[in-house]
């Protein structure tokens, strides 16, 4: 009797634990470009009233003080075509989040484009295997197949790091500069 208590509370047990939604399957996805399958964020801005030596003047003034928050470094820069190309990494403890920004400025708006992202774990991620330095792993990687809870959750962080910079980028670009007379 005890083992046929103990079969069916084993039998209900485990078909409550097989019908337990996943914790992450919710999770949003990375923007992924159909034509390349590689991870990209686009849009186009639109900024009334503003021409655009103003916004690729805001632009630069951002790149400045985002540099305290981030590493950038910049690649390509002209400011009579008002583009702007950087590469940026984000720290998160251990972690390393980099990608490319693109910024081309217009009157009454710009352009911005995030790719090529690359997640970094850090040398130590191996638990106890030796390596060499820290492990780059393209986003699309992570993509590939059917990923795991915990590919999930780290696609998850990695969406919420790049809708926080580029919230942090919009918010600069449409603030109007302070201590200047609007016409």
């Amino acid at each position: 009797m005890k083992r046929i208590s103990f079969a069916l509370l084993m039998l209900l047990g485990s078909t409550a634990m097989a019908q337990q939604q996943d914790a992450y399957t919710s999770t949003p996805a990375l923007h992924v470009d159909p034509a390349t399958q590689q991870v990209l964020y686009k849009g186009t801005v639109p900024v009334a009233n503003t021409p655009q030596e103003h916004l690729y003047s805001r632009a630069q003034d951002w790149l400045l003080q985002a540099n305290r928050s981030y590493n950038l470094t910049t690649r390509t820069n002209s400011a009579e075509a008002g583009f702007i190309r950087t590469h940026v990494m984000l720290r998160d403890g251990q972690e390393m989040y980099s990608f490319q920004l693109s910024l081309q400025t217009q009157n009454d708006g710009y352009r911005y484009k995030l790719e090529d992202v690359v997640y970094s774990q850090p040398h130590f991620a191996r638990a106890g295997k030796h390596s060499a330095g820290p492990i780059h792993i393209p986003a699309e990687t992570l993509l590939r197949g059917q990923p795991t809870a915990s590919q999930r959750k780290q696609l998850a962080k990695i969406d919420s790091k790049l809708q926080a910079f580029l919230q942090e980028l919009n918010t600069t670009m449409q603030r109007k500069p302070e201590g200047l007379a609007v016409r």
